[in-house]
This record gives C-alpha cells, sequence and structure tokens, in this order.
C-alpha cells in the first residue's frame, strides 16, 4: 500500500496536465505543479482556497458557483468536460479545458471533484490563425476560379468574332 500510495504520488506530481483535488464546497485539497505553472501560482497560493475566488474572472464567479453546486448535487454518471477562461497570477486570462470526476468515499458518497485540466489558449491561436490562412486561401482560390473564367470568355469571343470573318461552313464550324 505504501508503494502504491507513492507510485499515486509520483504519477500526480509528474502528470503534463493540471491536477487539482477539490473539496465539496469547492476548495483547493490538492494541486500538481503543473497546474500551479499553468496559473503562475505556487501549490500555498491555492490549498484552503476557493477555486471561484482564485482562477475565475469577476463577471464569471456566480455561474462558476452555479456549475459547481449543480456538479455536486447532480452527479453525472461520466466525466464532464468543458472550456472557459481563466485567470493566471497576473491576471492574464487563458482558456482551459477541463475533465471532471468524482472523488467518493467507500459508501460511495461525494467528498470532491478531481479535475485535469490543459491551457488550451496557444492551440485556440493556432486554429484562429489557420481559420484565417484557410479563408484567405479561399478567397484566392475564387479569384482565380473568377479570373480563368473571364478568360476564357474573352477567348471565347474572340474565336466567335474571328469565326465571323470566314465564309467557309468547314473552318466556321471549327471555330465554333
Amino acid at each position: 500500500a505504501e508503494k502504491l500510495k507513492k507510485d499515486y504520488q509520483k504519477l500526480f506530481e509528474l502528470n503534463p496536465l493540471g491536477i487539482a483535488l477539490f473539496d465539496v464546497s469547492g476548495k483547493y485539497v490538492e494541486v500538481n505543479s503543473s497546474y500551479c505553472s499553468m496559473f503562475n501560482r505556487s501549490r500555498e497560493d491555492f490549498i484552503g482556497k476557493s477555486y471561484h475566488d482564485i482562477n475565475i474572472p469577476p463577471e464569471n464567479k456566480k455561474k462558476e458557483r452555479s456549475r459547481f453546486n449543480n456538479l455536486i448535487k447532480k452527479p453525472r454518471k461520466k466525466v464532464v468536460s468543458f472550456e472557459q477562461p481563466n485567470l493566471t497570477s497576473n491576471k492574464k486570462m487563458i482558456a482551459v479545458k477541463y475533465f471532471i470526476d468524482y472523488t467518493r468515499d467507500n459508501e460511495g458518497n461525494i467528498t470532491g471533484i478531481l479535475t485535469c485540466c490543459q491551457n488550451t489558449t496557444k492551440l485556440k491561436k493556432l486554429i484562429r490563425r489557420l481559420h484565417s490562412s484557410l479563408n484567405e486561401k479561399d478567397i484566392l482560390l475564387k479569384e482565380v476560379h473568377h479570373r480563368v473564367k473571364n478568360n476564357l470568355q474573352i477567348m471565347v469571343s474572340l474565336f466567335r468574332i474571328q469565326a465571323r470573318s470566314f465564309t467557309d461552313p468547314d473552318i466556321v464550324s471549327i471555330f465554333e
């Protein structure tokens, strides 16, 4: 049991995903180093404090408290995931993807929430740049298509004009 506990602690601490454990009131019980670095805070900044007061922008606190209370009061049977903006210690806004499940006692009662999360800010910026690049290429392709169509129309018109200058039906049919 002691070895299993040490292995669990190592897995918890070395995981590249941010991991946090909350009690039923939304206070931090434990966080790993990835979670701390994601929010640019120390472990001591989290433990015993409310999630809603640390990471959530002021305009979203009420909504997030309601979501947390809803998760505790109406447990889901599967892992819950969502993405939302969070604040770092220097008030920088980051996008965070959360995966949430419950911790339970031996009787199956919910004792808290375990969350794994990942900063998706860079990914979102990359996706926006890719969409922008794709839109630019789409516009260029439409422009090239339009120009090719115009050029072909000009060529058809030139052939028609040229065909009018001939009287031999065989040559006219070739131009047509």
